[in-house]
């Protein structure tokens, strides 16, 4: 995808195709989907046979499953699938696709944030997590999932090291974690051309008084 040279290193992006679903991470969300051609989100045993709607179906989470603060998901098909969500009262941007929901209950919120109760600003600490976890299962859903390896003289330098979900350079620092990379391992291979350098010296001095 991308490739650039750092202090005569070659540092080459390319799409990582061991990536894992974020949904085996530990989340705050638990996501409830839908759809007749996908499995998508976390193992439920909710039927949505059982509801009318989409509306039911929120109410239901919110009166039997504890949800404090739940979102919409959306999906969409196109080739690759895309999932997005909102926080309630704006729109996805999408027409259609509602999938199910992401939601976090009272008990797992007071626990993770060690407080005893859930106010305005915690809740919208809640809701942004919950927007990442969309954000970060929808590029796995688009395989938007990346790694880079590192090489002098066509040669690779230590391992690849992949895992990085969605590709903008700015914000998950992909090309700046290579350069420190490099950065690490000639300072090491310096120290360690240094090391030898000053036994070899010690050796030498020795041999003369011998």
């Amino acid at each position: 995808m991308e490739k650039e040279t750092y202090k005569n290193y070659d540092i080459i992006i390319e799409q990582d195709e061991c990536g894992e679903s974020p949904r085996e991470w530990d989340n705050l969300g638990k996501m409830v989907c839908f759809h007749r051609s996908y499995t998508l989100g976390d193992e439920h045993d909710i039927s949505s046979d059982n509801f009318d709607g989409w509306d039911e179906m929120e109410e239901y989470l919110k009166n039997e499953c504890d949800a404090v603060v739940i979102l919409p998901l959306f999906l969409y098909d196109h080739g690759n699938i895309s999932m997005k969500t909102c926080v309630h009262g704006q729109h996805a941007g999408w027409d259609g696709g509602y999938v199910g929901f992401i939601y976090a209950t009272r008990k797992q919120i007071l626990n993770e944030y060690g407080c005893k109760k859930i106010g305005k600003n915690l809740r919208k600490r809640v809701e942004k997590l919950l927007l990442n976890e969309v954000e970060i299962y929808s590029n796995y859903l688009e395989g938007s999932i990346y790694c880079y390896r590192i090489e002098l003289n066509e040669e690779r330098i230590g391992y690849t090291v992949g895992g990085f979900y969605g590709y903008d350079n700015e914000e998950n620092g992909l090309m700046e974690n290579a350069k420190n990379d490099i950065d690490v391992y000639i300072k090491e291979k310096r120290e360690e051309k240094t090391k030898k350098l000053k036994a070899f010296i010690k050796n030498g001095v020795e041999l003369s008084y011998r």
